[in-house]
């Protein structure tokens, strides 16, 4: 019984190896690669190794629910160890909302072996039948005998090479490397959605604890108890700008009684030089940090002059925001650069040793970054251990890596200057709004006729910055609605470097084509959620035949329309506003997950205040609801932001922008949410993202209703009052 146990668990790890939807998500056979590298094995946990990033998502809680559930194990059982970067983990990069989707079937089906592997090594141990034995909450137990086993106990007999908290540097047990046999059809059953006892259920984060009484670390808190770390701060230069001299930084360094003040002459990130100030104590570096900088700035003020850049030129070139006639209908829009703006600015933690290193920092790309520092210090990617660490937020930034690689150049220079400690690098909040990776701009041009109803022509322009070369493409992108859109996306250089934001590109295109949809239903003098259900994409054949062999992943216009119906009847549209107020409807589809909303707006003088947002969801089955509510409520504040006051200043402000410049939404912004999530039995999908893009459109078009203009350039609000310069006229009686 114990040889058919290990034999048919050898086949499902080999299964497994190939159930992720790029075949390198928990490794492949062919590399040798096992899903058991994920689990480690303690007296009192089940402990697995999270490859994804916690970017303050609670994909640790999600995880541990479906290993918990297939396992038939209590939650806290589970603990959740955040991986460091590692080639046998496969692709550990954490963009597009695509951990839980990607990773629900083969943490299902890991939960499930596990669990069958501590039955049978129970039964083994009594010589009695596996299918006698039942799991109740932490022990397995033999039903006609009562006799128990602890379930920790039984997997630590089952795979006792899983006890060893460094067990990926070394070979699998050779229990786990059999020759691969069919399993029984009874060990094959995964958990259906009628028996979950944990999945579906609000629970409480397994990380709220250490989170509410402090004792939750992120990078900037780490402390080393052998080693004093000393903190770094950068001041960034362009090649024109002027360096200060040694001399210079010695006096600066005497006068704000630093260790050391230098410059690292490295191209990174668009800036030649950096120079760099360390201390073991932040108020001295601030300071000297503040006295460089305002020389700096007065430079600045006097030889840069804001010009545009092609991008800038080429948006002010189009004069016709809006064209309204019986036959024609043409919008134009304008997004600004957005900056991400993370709760944790960034900072990592860098020891440097002769021809080794080690990095602690957050990041959504382990294996990029441990990549890239290699290549900048000239060392093999073994030579460095990067351990990753929650975030404090992301929404992208996190992504690149030219802070980490600012912190390891930093620890190398200490190094060659015969001081061998760790070196933490923090960025103010002052350096991560100035020296961003933004939200690209985009300017966008959509026209519709009546002579073919059924085309919409959108021309899309995204900036990019200076490093990346600008690129000219046709295509079209998935909508959502059954015009034929099509679309010419051209690139230009713009000022400031461009990278991905929170829904990447949902977040500008969703702006245009909601808006515009919304504008459509008053050229037709209909409702705008009945217009925009008749519009609604419907499935061709091929299509329909693709969602019946794969039903999660495909796009499905029931469950957009289901949505619509919901938050239509949440809402009361569309005789809920009173005087001074009015709603609006967004809907659309991404990540592979639906969402509506109706927002309502009051407006006093030149004031808009978002009074109620309701939200109707459909990602698939929601393993943690609770988690899920709170995502989407806040993917809407944070489209809330970008739409009302996302802007950045002019280059010469930079250095000096901190959130009384550049303004977020507050808590006396925060408009009462309702969240309803669809009942669903399909695989979950993206939610962390999904909450941003349909926000900027559906304030547009309460305001559409309210006023009979329209928002056709962002930000909504400027000075804490109505931003005219971004309105248009649109000469038409609302419905």
């Amino acid at each position: 019984m114990k040889a058919t146990g290990i034999a048919s668990s050898s086949a499902y790890i080999y299964a497994l190896s190939g159930c992720s939807p790029t075949n390198q998500e928990i490794g492949s056979r062919e590399g040798g690669h096992s899903p058991w590298l994920f689990i480690e094995l303690s007296d009192h946990h089940v402990q697995f190794i999270l490859p994804r990033s916690e970017m303050g998502q609670d994909i640790a809680t999600s995880f541990a629910i479906i290993l918990a559930e297939e396992m038939a194990a209590p939650l806290k059982l589970i603990s959740i160890k955040y991986a460091d970067a590692d080639s046998k983990l496969g692709n550990q990069m954490t963009v597009a909302s695509t951990s839980i989707r990607t990773w629900w079937q083969p943490l299902r089906q890991l939960g499930n072996q596990i669990k069958y592997l501590a039955i049978n090594a129970a039964a083994t141990k009594w010589s009695v039948l596996g299918t006698e034995c039942q799991i109740t909450e932490e022990r397995i137990v033999h039903v006609p005998t009562d006799r128990s086993e602890s379930y920790l106990n039984a997997l630590q007999s089952a795979m006792p090479s899983l006890s060893s908290p460094d067990h990926l540097s070394k070979p699998i047990s050779p229990a786990l490397s059999g020759a691969p046999t069919t399993r029984t059809t009874e060990n094959d059953a995964l958990t259906e959605p009628s028996a979950f006892k944990l999945i579906g259920k609000n629970t409480t984060s397994i990380l709220a604890r250490d989170k509410t009484t402090g004792s939750f670390n992120f990078v900037g808190d780490y402390s080393f108890a052998d080693e004093q770390i000393h903190t770094a701060m950068t001041v960034v230069y362009q090649a024109f700008w002027p360096v200060p001299t040694q001399r210079q930084l010695d006096l600066l360094k005497e006068q704000f009684s630093l260790t050391h003040a230098f410059v690292l002459d490295h191209i990174l990130a668009g800036y030649q030089f950096r120079v760099v100030l360390v201390n073991d104590k932040t108020w001295p570096l601030l300071k000297a940090k503040e006295n460089l900088e305002l020389t700096l700035k007065e430079w600045l003020n006097k030889n840069i002059r804001n010009k545009p850049s092609l991008f800038e030129t080429t948006v002010s070139e189009q004069n016709t925001p809006a064209v309204v006639n019986k036959d024609k209908l043409s919008l134009s829009f304008y997004t600004p650069y957005i900056a991400h703006a993370p709760m944790e600015t960034e900072t990592a933690i860098v020891e440097y040793q002769s021809q080794r290193c080690e990095i602690w920092a957050p990041t959504q790309a382990p294996q990029r970054s441990r990549k890239s520092v290699a290549d900048k210090l000239g060392l093999k990617e073994n030579d460095i251990t990067l351990h990753t660490s929650p975030m404090g937020g992301s929404f992208g930034r996190k992504r690149y890596d030219d802070f980490i690689i600012e912190a390891a150049l930093i620890s190398q220079a200490m190094f060659e200057k015969g001081h061998s400690i760790p070196i933490k690098l923090l960025w103010t909040r002052e350096d991560d709004l100035g020296r961003e990776h933004y939200r690209p701009a985009t300017f966008q041009s959509l026209s519709w006729s009546s002579k073919d109803e059924t085309i919409i022509e959108h021309h899309l322009i995204e900036s990019h910055g200076p490093d990346l070369t600008p690129k000219n493409s046709e295509g079209d992108f998935f909508s959502h609605l059954d015009w034929e859109i099509k679309t010419q996306k051209s690139s230009l250089p713009g000022k400031h470097i461009s990278g991905i934001w929170r829904s990447v590109h949902h977040g500008y295109l969703a702006f245009s084509i909601c808006s515009f949809t919304d504008e459509l239903s008053y050229f037709h003098s209909q409702d705008p959620i009945d217009y925009s259900r008749q519009h609604i994409k419907s499935l061709d054949i091929r299509q329909l035949l693709k969602v019946k062999l794969d039903p999660s992943t495909r796009y499905q216009p029931e469950r957009l329309l289901k949505t619509m119906t919901t938050v239509e009847q949440l809402s009361g549209w569309p005789s809920n506003a009173q005087t001074n107020s009015a709603l609006g409807f967004a809907s659309y589809y991404c990540f592979e997950s639906y969402i509506s909303i109706v927002i309502k707006i009051s407006l006093d003088k030149e004031q808009l205040k978002v009074e109620h947002i309701w939200a109707s969801v459909d990602c698939g089955i929601a393993i943690h609801p609770d988690g899920l509510k709170a995502q989407i409520e806040g993917g809407l504040l944070f489209g809330l932001s970008a739409c009302l006051y996302g802007q950045m200043p002019e280059d010469s402000e930079l250095l000096n922008v901190n959130f009384d410049r550049y303004q977020v939404v507050r808590m006396s912004d925060t408009p009462e949410i309702e969240v309803h999530i669809q009942q669903s039995n399909f695989d979950p999908s993206g939610a962390g993202e999904l909450g941003v893009p349909a926000i900027a459109p559906a304030i547009a078009n309460a305001y559409r209703k309210l006023t009979g203009k329209r928002f056709l350039r962002m930000p909504f609000m400027k000075n804490n009052k109505v931003n005219h310069t971004s309105l248009a006229k649109t000469y038409m009686t609302s419905v």
